[in-house]
């Protein structure tokens, strides 16, 4: 980056951000509503610890922000069955 400079420095953030993040501009420009930030209280699964965790900032059982690839279930029971259902007490891992 130090090399080269004019490759990745901007005037702004919004050059930036229309730039290299076009796909997510408004998480970009730092306007993404209060609700979103929040998440949405649905599960997604979180691969590496074979559970379901949920969209939401916080302890356990908030897993971080889902991305828009996740997919997202109404309950950490539906998550489990759906992607996980190999997992013995996946449900139970997941909510405790």
């Amino acid at each position: 980056m130090s090399n080269y400079p004019e490759a990745w420095m901007f005037a702004d953030l919004a050059l930036c951000c229309e730039k290299r993040y076009h796909w997510n501009l408004d998480e970009c420009m730092g306007s993404s509503t209060d609700a979103a930030s929040a998440g949405s209280g649905n599960w997604y699964p979180d691969w590496e610890k074979s559970v379901c965790v949920q969209d939401c900032v916080g302890a356990s059982p908030c897993g971080g922000l889902a991305h828009n690839w996740d997919p997202q279930y109404p309950s950490a029971a539906a998550c489990c069955d759906s992607k996980l259902n190999w997992v013995t007490d996946c449900n139970t891992k997941s909510t405790s």
